[in-house]
């Protein structure tokens, strides 16, 4: 079955991004206008509303690449649906290194706002998998894309909290 080498790359995903995340967050500048904007206001600093705005910069992420996959399928330009999904994912890490450096207070509040913020992915990908599990089908693959859904929004959720989470370790000289 398919289902066991995608979940294997996935979990594979992961692994690297938490590898090399450290070296992804020092390429973002804590000193940059959008970073400084986000560390001078009030609402960023409170978890709940910075969990939220990253709730719902996911959400819009998410609905623009469905929407462009959704106007590509009307054309027939399937190749180029990977490159939605690539460009999405490279946006959403940046914004959530982007979070991860501008964010600035304790560790249990940082877990509350990464959250709040991944479970977005969590919804979706429960969702799916409702979708999934009460699929009528007299065909095994008619359910693929559904399956594949729930393992993208886990590991979408699972990559949002790790690069929101956890905080980018200094190196000490």
């Amino acid at each position: 079955m398919i289902f066991f080498p995608i979940l294997l790359l996935g979990v594979v995903y992961v692994i690297i991004m938490l590898l090399i995340k450290n070296s992804i967050l020092a390429n973002i500048s804590t000193k940059s206008n959008l970073s400084l904007k986000f560390q001078s206001t009030e609402w960023f600093q409170n978890p709940i509303y910075s969990g939220g705005f990253i709730f719902f910069m996911n959400a819009i992420y998410f609905s623009i690449a469905l929407l462009l996959i959704f106007l590509l399928n009307k054309t027939g330009l399937h190749f180029l649906y990977f490159l939605i999904v690539f460009a999405v994912m490279f946006l959403s890490i940046w914004l959530w290194c982007l979070i991860n450096v501008s964010w600035k207070g304790r560790i249990g509040d940082r877990i509350k706002m990464a959250s709040l913020g991944s479970s977005f992915y969590l919804f979706v990908g429960l969702f799916f998998l409702y979708k999934f599990m009460n699929l009528k089908s007299s065909h095994p693959s008619n359910g693929f894309g559904l399956l594949l859904g729930v393992i993208v929004s886990f590991i979408a959720c699972i990559t949002c909290f790790l690069f929101t989470a956890l905080e980018k370790k200094e190196k000490k000289v």
